[in-house]
Parts: C-alpha cells; sequence; structure tokens
C-alpha cells in the first residue's frame, strides 16, 4: 500500500509540474527544433515530460528519463519520433552538464510560465515586487493542511499518517491542522474516507472563525459545494443553528449529498443558482462566491492558463448579481457574509462597493478579531495575499441589514 502510494505521489508531481511550467517547456523544446517544425501532440507531451524531469526533478536518474521517453514514444505509437525525441533530450542533458540554466535564459514570465496578461495585471495591482514574489511563491509546494474534525480520533488519524510514512507537523497557529509535507495519498486513507479530516486552507479556517459568532438560526451557504467549509461550518454551529447548503452544480451537489448522507451529518442540500432563485429567509448567509481563483493558483496550477482578462469581468458581474438576489432574503439584523479565494480588486471591493452603494440598507463591519492583524486591509475587510501571508489568497467582507 505504501508503494501505491508514493507511485501515485510522483505521478501527481509530475502532472502538476507539467501543467505549471508548461509555457517554460514549450519554449525549451522551440529552442531545440529546426525550423519551428510542429510536433504530434503525444510527441510534445512526451519532450515535455522529459525535459521536466531533466530540468526539476532530481531525483530521477537522467538516463531513467531518456529510457522512458523512449519506452513512451513506442507505447503511444510514435516510435518514428524516438530519434527527435532522444536527441533533444540528449542536448539538453549535454547543455546542463555545461551549465546551462534556463532561469538565466528566459524571460521571468516564461520561466515562472505565467501568461503575460496576467503578470501585468498583478503588476498594475500590486507593484512589481509583489507581482515576481506571488509568481515565484505560486509555484511552490507548501503542503496540504488537514484539518480534524472530530478530537477524539486524533490519536486514530496520526497513527494512520506515521504507518504509511507521511512526515507532518501540527499547524503554528490553528488547533488540530496538521500539514502534510507531501500531501500525496491522504485521500485513500481511513481519516479521510471516513470524514475525520478534510482538506482546508489556514485562511479559510481563520475566516470561520471569525465569522463564527453569527452562525446561529438559520444558516445559508449558497455556493457551498463540495461542502468542506460545510463541514466546518456545522462545527461552529454546534447545534445553535439548521444549515441549508446550495449550489449550482448539479454533479458537484450530489458530492456534497452523498458525503452528508454517508457522515450521517444534519445537513440539507439543493441544486440552487444564487444568482435567480428565491430562498427561505435566513439569519446569516455566506457566499463563497464563484471566482477566478487567482489566490488558489499554487494548488490549481490549471488555473492561469484556463482564465482570461474577460473571464474577471464576467465573473465579478455575477458576483454582484449573487449578492444583490441573496440580499432579498436576510433577515433584519441578519449577516451576509461576501468572500472569494481571488486577489483581483475587481471581485473583492470592487463587488462589495458596488453592492453597498445600491444596497442603503446594509452596513459594512469591520474585520476584527480571530484573524491576524495584517489580514484587514484598509477597506476593514479580510484580505490575505498568499506570497506574504503564506496562505491562500482570499477576501472577505461582513455585510449587517441594518432595516
Amino acid at each position: 500500500m505504501l508503494e501505491d502510494f508514493r507511485e501515485r505521489a510522483l505521478f501527481t508531481q509530475l502532472l502538476q509540474g507539467l501543467v505549471r511550467y508548461d509555457r517554460l517547456l514549450e519554449e525549451e523544446i522551440k529552442r531545440r527544433l529546426l525550423r519551428n517544425k510542429k510536433l504530434q501532440k503525444s510527441v510534445s507531451a512526451i519532450l515535455k515530460l522529459g525535459i521536466f524531469e531533466l530540468l526539476f526533478m532530481e531525483k530521477i536518474p537522467a538516463r531513467a528519463s531518456l529510457h522512458q521517453a523512449g519506452w513512451l514514444a513506442e507505447r503511444f505509437r510514435v516510435k518514428a519520433a524516438k530519434p527527435l525525441i532522444n536527441g533533444i533530450l540528449r542536448k539538453l542533458l549535454e547543455e546542463l552538464d555545461q551549465g546551462y540554466d534556463p532561469k538565466m535564459t528566459h524571460s521571468f514570465e516564461i520561466y515562472q510560465s505565467f501568461p503575460s496578461w496576467m503578470l501585468e495585471r498583478w503588476k498594475s495591482q500590486y507593484g512589481e515586487h509583489q507581482a515576481l514574489e506571488l509568481c515565484q511563491f505560486s509555484n511552490q509546494f507548501q503542503g496540504v493542511h488537514l484539518l480534524l474534525h472530530d478530537p477524539e480520533k486524533q490519536n486514530l488519524v496520526l497513527n494512520e499518517f506515521s504507518d504509511l510514512s507521511f512526515a507532518y507537523e501540527p499547524h503554528d497557529v490553528i488547533p488540530r491542522m496538521f500539514v502534510l509535507h507531501d500531501g500525496k495519498g491522504f485521500m485513500k486513507t481511513k481519516a479521510f474516507q471516513k470524514g475525520w479530516i478534510s482538506v482546508i486552507d489556514p485562511a479559510s479556517v481563520l475566516f470561520m472563525l471569525w465569522a463564527a459568532p453569527f452562525f446561529q438560526g438559520k444558516v445559508m451557504d449558497v455556493c457551498a459545494a463540495p461542502g468542506s467549509k460545510s463541514l466546518y461550518l456545522l462545527e461552529m454551529v454546534d447545534g445553535k443553528g439548521n444549515i441549508f447548503c446550495s449550489d449550482i452544480d448539479e454533479a458537484r451537489v450530489r458530492i456534497g449529498k452523498k458525503r452528508t448522507e454517508k457522515l450521517n451529518l444534519p445537513i440539507k442540500w439543493n441544486r440552487k443558482d444564487a444568482s435567480s432563485d428565491q430562498f427561505p429567509l435566513a439569519d446569516f448567509i455566506l457566499i463563497d462566491a464563484p471566482c477566478s481563483g487567482s489566490g488558489v493558483i499554487r494548488r490549481r496550477p490549471d488555473i492561469r492558463w484556463n482564465r482570461t482578462k474577460k473571464d474577471i469581468r464576467l465573473m465579478s458581474v455575477r458576483q454582484l448579481k449573487i449578492l444583490n438576489n441573496m440580499s432579498k432574503y436576510l433577515k433584519v439584523n441578519g449577516v451576509i457574509v461576501y468572500s472569494t479565494c481571488s486577489i483581483n480588486h475587481e471581485e473583492n471591493w470592487d463587488v462589495v462597493s458596488s453592492f453597498l452603494n445600491l444596497k442603503k440598507e446594509f452596513h459594512l463591519e469591520p474585520a476584527q478579531n480571530f484573524v491576524p492583524n495584517e489580514w484587514i486591509n484598509h477597506n476593514q475587510c479580510l484580505e490575505t495575499f498568499p506570497s506574504k501571508d503564506n496562505v491562500d489568497g482570499m477576501f472577505a467582507a461582513r455585510l449587517r441589514k441594518v432595516c
């Protein structure tokens, strides 16, 4: 079982590396191709894997990478391309032995493998220094954060980690949170399968603690699937309220329902569109809004390639629609917490500011208590920046309906 975990860990590391450094790997191939030759997708993929291993995977012997590339060429029926694949990889290996450094050869955005538009946007919003730090930070693996839901299961969980040789350490600030150094294979553990632990970023936990005093009465989590925050929300409510979860994505709602039923939790799930559907009145509404995900690129490297400037504008329009619609279903003196895992101003304060200008019956409550002061921005909202705070980038505003 342990070997299976290690093989899965290596596979995941390679897959994420190929996605994360796709732009750099493309450029490395182009540098060694004659006449800008068009490659078959399978040949390109084999070359990218070999180049990534030679550049970044010191534990994999170079000869193993070369042998693997040849085997893959036969496996994917591109045997005729073996001389080309072998020639490019051997040429790179020879250059590396002679001191070749891709970091010195390529521009920053190519070496760190980010779209030009994204880097320029961050430079304009945060300044060049912070933008460059953010790119570098987003390419580093910082471990997986796991939260223990039942303190009585702690010894069982940690014993299982030890049996599987998982390297871990307790979180510096948050009780019952552990950081797996490698972070691979835990989803197959008994602890995860039984719901004793779940994956959640420290920023999200502190955010939930910050919002916790308002978790009472009827609580709605309206962009909830697949439900990681809902499990912690249930702990925070602690019998003082009822939790109703919904999401627009039917498949993700089914995942949430299945896990809720498996763990026999008192959470009700429905498929609803928070931007337009009707809801019952609630005392507290959590809107963890769909967003660009720019604050979690470290964990989700594909985001950098799957987002455009237009997406951010469309996201902000939808986020304001959700906030406007859900404000109709909040009781007087109730609280909405609006949050994103984005670091883009357009999806965060710009949305909240537009909402407050439209809805005079709502007031912004300053962020305080339970979160570090350095996580409170000049608008008195919770805001984290990945490379500065060593957590996911996120934003949250607490909005009270006063009349």
